[in-house]
């Protein structure tokens, strides 16, 4: 994988960790610093990644995240429809404040069919005790 970012010069935005029944998907610190290219290759690659599976039940956890941009959230959006689109589902942890009033102020400026709600839970651990979300 280090081999796809080498010539971009930066560093993939989403770690996955394959739970038993779901996908975490842990965001980087600083998802803001990384370029568009980039982002748009993370975006490719989760959209496969969930495509291949059926249900796809994502956990995104931004415990590391210290601040996200609009085109961050847009991807967030577009996976959490993905997932719904395949009957599964998508839930957040560990949002910091500022980061929720980021997601609170973006998504009043989409069309209403458009806006991604998520179950939010303050920890990974406690959205892992209550799967199947």
């Amino acid at each position: 994988m280090a081999g796809t970012y080498l010539f971009r010069g930066d560093d993939p935005i989403f770690e996955i960790t394959d739970e038993s029944g779901y996908l975490i998907l842990h965001i980087s610190e600083r998802p803001v610093d990384h370029n568009y290219e980039s982002k748009q290759h993370e975006y490719n690659r989760l959209y496969r990644t969930l495509y291949m599976r059926d249900n796809p039940c994502v956990l995104f956890d931004l415990s590391r995240c210290v601040v996200m941009d609009s085109i961050t959230i847009g991807i967030l959006v577009k996976l959490t429809t993905l997932c719904r689109q395949r009957r599964g589902t998508a839930v957040v942890a560990c949002v910091a404040p500022n980061i929720q009033e980021s997601f609170e102020s973006l998504m009043l400026l989409q069309a209403d069919k458009q806006r991604a709600t998520w179950r939010m839970f303050d920890t990974v651990s406690e959205a892992k005790a209550a799967f199947p979300w």
